[in-house]
């Protein structure tokens, strides 16, 4: 920055010391030598002065002590608008804001009391341009003392830092960025010192225990998820520690979970390690886990310094006349070992001026000429700005080289440029896609994973609209609704949701959501950051797995079904063929043995006969078994009755109670079929299993459906071993029973309790329901 007070300072001292002469000396003969010589000294002064106040890019001004404008320097246009002539005679109301004018009083109090001495002091004032806008200046000021040495005014420099704001709010931003995106990782993120102690961690790593990160700051991680009071063995933190090279391990923690480790030493810029970033997993049930999104971070810069102005005074020749202090602090020399030097010499160490020198360019010109430029010298960026001091003729005779040293913002930009690519290149090694959507929807930041996913280079992506690119048309509504709600605030931000994206080919994938939101340092919502898994070629997986168990669910009932008519097939074929031939069999036997010949013959025939009739019964109970003639004849209600009647209590000697709500069911033939072999199969269950010593079957009518009740009193199981029964009972079991009776539309419920008994209820619509794909 330009510190008026020191340069051009010897030039005002000069005209200050002469100008008391003038008088004197003009009553002296005009041809005089001393007057032309004090003369010419005056005027060369003054024009080194306002050479330097023209060229000056900063304001340079005087108040008195009232406040009003007595100097104001012309770069005050540039910086607010007004002309020089419209400030001087002004108050400091016409371009201080009120607060800015109350304090700048305030200063011209403490400088009328003398509270600083002759010391400059800096502060930062509000400023108020021509067009009403404001910004924020700079105030570099020392007092200006009358001839009995008290305070008459103040004198200064007013400079536009507007710019080096908006850098520090860039950084800040990046700041909340950096920590926005390491709190949306699922990973637990945690920066160690050398001695394991934690300096940082992220959101999920607090979670992980159940507390806030800010409390895992000052502990020891072995101490919070081993609940230990040592190192664990084979830590991979302290193994990159001792190594300087990346580790990982996976080990267990007391409370059962599985982690996968990775620790990643952090150097400084002489590779002294300094610490050690320890990313970490829950792989316990999620084993194939995404990579890493970011393992390392280091620090950020957060302010810029106050800069000076290096000003030199330089002839047609290059010779350097004048240097202010900030050129010699610059330059680490005496004014005795500057002046005169050549100035590519001084500063350049070069034997000719350099091709794109403004001097140079000036000499041709006869403008004001800039140019930004990197001193090797001094390691250090230059914004050069060369003004021309011209003679009475209008030719060139000086000029005024105002240096600024613009470092600290190269630097500062280069940084910025450095963490946004660490970030992404952080965000392009993820398996998963990253993208920031700014309030008004645009594309702020996407990653490598996101680019693939969409089909796009980065330059068609950035900036562009989401909503309007990059969603299925028939979704755009839908989705933005969702965002707004983000954005306000009415939506969880953590909530999980799926919706396609359109790729550059038309095709469109589906993606899972995570998404976080994103603030600036007042709370103020600026978009929000979202975690995207393609998850499509999944969804296609399950549906298909879906319809093959719908089909197989199909085909079991029709199984079923084939079985059952194929057991009435048999059944009638043993009823009307085989049964009514044994009949007539033992008819005509029976008829011979009455004209049997001999007792002999007589006793053959009758055992015969007998033969024929046990076989008879038995024909008679297989029929019975592989098919029930009620199930035809009377109905599902008779034969389930007459069932329980012979099998379960006649055979099996176990005690039976049946119920009928008594109200017709008009039954599909294959819904009668289904339940009745389903009632078998649970009735045969309680035979071979439950050990009950009794069994009630009830059925009644609910509406358009039947339901169907049966309950034993035997002793009971555990229903969460259900996928177990097929394998225990060697048929098909409850579990197969369930998926017939899903397959026509109806549902099983079990209750059951060991100890206590089991009560099965079926129910099934009376209709057969037709499933999604028509069967």
């Amino acid at each position: 920055m330009h510190d008026s007070n020191s340069s051009g300072k010897k030039p005002i001292e000069e005209v200050q010391a002469l100008r008391p002469r003038k008088p004197k000396l003009e009553r002296l003969r005009p041809e005089a030598a001393e007057y032309k010589k004090v003369e010419e000294a005056l005027r060369q002064s003054e024009q080194y002065y306002r050479g330097l106040v023209n060229c000056s890019t900063d304001v340079i001004w005087r108040v008195n002590l009232e406040g009003i404008l007595t100097f104001v320097s012309p770069s005050a246009k540039a910086l607010c608008g007004f002309e020089a002539e419209e400030l001087i005679g002004a108050p400091l109301e016409k371009i201080l804001t009120e607060n800015g004018v109350g304090k700048a009083r305030e200063s011209l109090m403490q400088r009328k009391r003398g509270e600083f001495g002759k010391e400059p002091i800096i502060f930062e004032l509000v400023h108020r341009r021509k067009d009403g806008t404001e910004f924020v200046a700079e105030i570099r000021s020392a007092p200006i003392f009358g001839e009995n040495g008290e305070v008459v005014g103040i004198q200064g420099i007013t400079r536009d830092i507007t710019e080096r704001k908006r850098a520090e709010e860039a950084l800040r931003d990046s700041e909340r960025e950096k920590s926005a995106i390491l709190d949306s990782m699922s990973e637990l993120v945690v920066y160690q010192d050398r001695n394991m102690r934690i300096l940082w961690a992220n959101k999920a790593a607090g979670e992980s225990v159940g507390l806030k990160s800010e409390r895992l700051v000052g502990r020891y991680c072995y101490e919070i998820w081993h609940g230990r009071s040592e190192v664990c063995a084979h830590c991979p933190v302290v193994k990159a520690r001792e190594t300087g090279q990346p580790q990982t391990a996976e080990i267990a923690t007391p409370d059962g979970r599985r982690w996968f480790l990775r620790g990643y030493p952090l150097k400084d810029a002489n590779g002294n390690i300094v610490g050690v970033v320890e990313v970490t997993q829950d792989i316990t049930e999620r084993k194939n886990a995404e990579e890493l999104l970011r393992n390392a971070e280091k620090e950020w810069r957060n302010s810029f310094d106050s800069l000076e102005d290096v000003v030199l005074i330089i002839d047609t020749d290059y010779n350097i006349e004048n240097i202010n202090e900030a050129g010699l602090k610059l330059l680490a020399k005496s004014k005795e070992e500057t002046i005169g030097k050549k100035c590519y010499q001084v500063i350049g160490d070069a034997d000719s001026p350099p091709e794109e020198c403004p001097c140079k360019k000036s000499l041709k010109t006869k403008k004001v000429e800039s140019l930004d430029r990197y001193e090797k010298k001094f390691c250090k960026y230059f914004s050069i700005k060369i003004s021309p001091i011209f003679d009475e003729n209008g030719e060139i005779i000086k000029f005024v080289d105002l240096r600024r040293d613009i470092t600290e913002r190269k630097k500062a930009e280069e940084s910025l440029q450095k963490q946004k690519d660490k970030v992404q290149k952080y965000l392009d090694i993820a398996g998963v896609m990253f993208v920031a959507i700014n309030a008004g929807g645009e594309i702020t930041l996407i990653n490598k994973k996101g680019r693939e996913i969409l089909g796009y280079e980065e330059k068609e992506i950035f900036g562009k609209n989401w909503f309007d690119n990059f969603l299925p048309k028939r979704l755009v509504d839908g989705i933005k609704q969702v965002s707004e709600k983000l954005l306000t605030g009415k939506l969880n931000a953590a909530e999980y949701f799926e919706n396609p994206v359109l790729t550059k080919s038309g095709e469109e994938r589906l993606i899972a959501w995570h998404n976080t939101i994103l603030k600036d340092e007042n709370g103020k919502v600026i978009g929000h950051l979202s975690s995207g898994q393609d998850i499509t070629e999944r969804k296609r997986a399950d549906e298909k797995l879906l319809d093959y168990q719908a089909q197989l669910k199909s085909l079991a009932s029709q199984l079923t079904l084939a079985e059952e008519h194929e057991r009435r097939r048999i059944a009638t074929e043993l009823h009307d063929q085989i049964s009514q031939s044994l009949v007539v069999s033992k008819l005509k036997l029976e008829a011979l043995h009455e004209s049997a010949a001999s007792e002999e013959l007589g006793n053959d025939l009758n055992e015969v006969c007998n033969s024929l009739g046990q076989t008879i019964a038995e024909t008679r109970s297989l029929t019975s078994e592989v098919h029930s003639p009620l199930l035809s004849l009377l109905g599902f209600e008779a034969a389930v009755a007459e069932w329980l009647t012979e099998q379960i209590e006649g055979k099996h000697g176990i005690a039976i109670e049946f119920k009928d709500d008594g109200q017709p069911k008009p039954l599909d033939d294959d819904i009668r079929i289904l339940l009745f072999r389903d009632v078998r199969e649970l009735l045969t269950n309680v035979v071979r299993h439950a050990h009950a010593h009794k069994v009630r079957v009830s059925i009644r009518k609910v509406g358009s459906r039947i339901r169907v009740k049966v309950e034993d009193y035997g002793i009971g199981f555990d229903p969460s071993e259900i996928t177990w029964m097929p394998a225990r009972t060697g048929g098909f079991g409850l579990f197969s029973i369930r998926e017939r009776l899903e397959e026509v539309g109806g549902r099983l419920k079990i209750e059951s309790k060991p100890g206590h008994g089991t009560t099965v209820a079926i129910t099934a619509p009376l209709k057969a329901e037709k499933n999604a794909e028509g069967r």
